[in-house]
C-alpha cells in the first residue's frame, strides 16, 4: 500500500469516526471534509506511529496538512517513501 493510500484510508475511517462517511481525495480540503482538531491531534500520533515521524507544532501549517497530498508532500520530505510503507 503507498503513503498515500494507507494516509487516506487512515483519514476516511477517522471521519467515518466521527460519522461523516465521505472518500477523501488527495487534494481535498481535510477541514472542510470534517476533520476535526481532535482527530488532527489522533493523525500527529498516527505518523509518529507509523511512520517515526514527530511533527512539530511550528510544522503543522494548512499548506502542510490541509489536504492528504500535502501530508505525502511533508512526509517525502522527512524522507519517507512508499518503499518504507
Amino acid at each position: 500500500m503507498t503513503t498515500q493510500a494507507e494516509l487516506t484510508a487512515y483519514i476516511e475511517r477517522q471521519l467515518r469516526e466521527q460519522g461523516d462517511d465521505i472518500d477523501v481525495g488527495p487534494d481535498d480540503d481535510l477541514v472542510m471534509a470534517g476533520l476535526d482538531s481532535i482527530a488532527y491531534v489522533r493523525l500527529l500520533a498516527f505518523l509518529d506511529e507509523r511512520w517515526g515521524v514527530r511533527v512539530p507544532d511550528v510544522d503543522v501549517t494548512i499548506e502542510r496538512f490541509g489536504s492528504v497530498a500535502g501530508i505525502v508532500g511533508y512526509l517525502r520530505a522527512r524522507g519517507i517513501e512508499d518503499d518504507d510503507a
